[in-house]
């Protein structure tokens, strides 16, 4: 698990046992909010005593469940997470020789040429690795839409959809695939309805 979050894994919510084999999952905890970027993945402990009780709240802890494990008590902890769409979404990508996460919310657009991917991030900073683009989609959300072969465009770095183009937060203007437009312009005018309905829910 630190080895993960050493390369940019990104965690909501441990189920830790305080018992582990080579460290208390207490220790284990501490760990993790050290290494761990914000914002702080919640944890809930399973253990069979209460002795660690009070050193596991004094970690933040959600929850803190007894053996046998009920499922009331794992209901509890998803409850005192963070909702959803609280959680900042993000992918991690190569770097030359390392990896860096990048949250999803920074992300402007990707398209791709050949067999590579250049993820444009909104810092006018840029990415390029070598993988499908269809493949990095499937590491992406409801956000992310298809505006032409090979493009990518985060509905939330559009600052104007047009008939044939859209034009983004940056200035740059991004063509429409011709054959598909009016299912993109849709795509979009659908996106900002679940945003609106989200923040009214909220």
């Amino acid at each position: 698990m630190l080895r993960a979050i050493e390369v940019g894994a990104i965690l909501d919510l441990l189920f830790l046992d305080v018992y582990l084999p080579d460290m208390k999952g207490t220790d284990l905890a501490a760990a993790v909010r050290d290494a761990h970027p914000a914002p702080q993945p919640s944890v809930a402990f399973i253990t069979s005593s209460t002795d660690h009780a009070i050193q596991a709240f004094s970690l933040g802890t959600v929850h803190y469940i007894t053996k046998p494990f009920p499922r009331a008590g794992g209901e509890a902890a998803l409850q005192r997470t963070a909702r959803p769409h609280e959680l900042r979404r993000g992918i991690s990508v190569p770097e030359g020789n390392a990896t860096r996460f990048v949250y999803l919310d920074e992300i402007a657009m990707c398209e791709s040429s050949g067999h590579r991917v250049t993820v444009r991030v909104n810092d006018g900073g840029a990415l390029s690795f070598r993988q499908a683009l269809g493949a990095l989609r499937r590491s992406l959300d409801a956000r992310f839409i298809g505006v032409t072969r090979g493009v990518v465009v985060n509905a939330d770095f559009i600052e104007r959809m047009g008939s044939k183009s859209c034009v983004l937060k940056d200035g740059r203007e991004v063509l429409l695939s011709r054959s598909n437009a009016k299912e993109i312009r849709k795509a979009y005018q659908d996106y900002l309805f679940s945003r609106m309905v989200d923040r009214l829910d909220r």
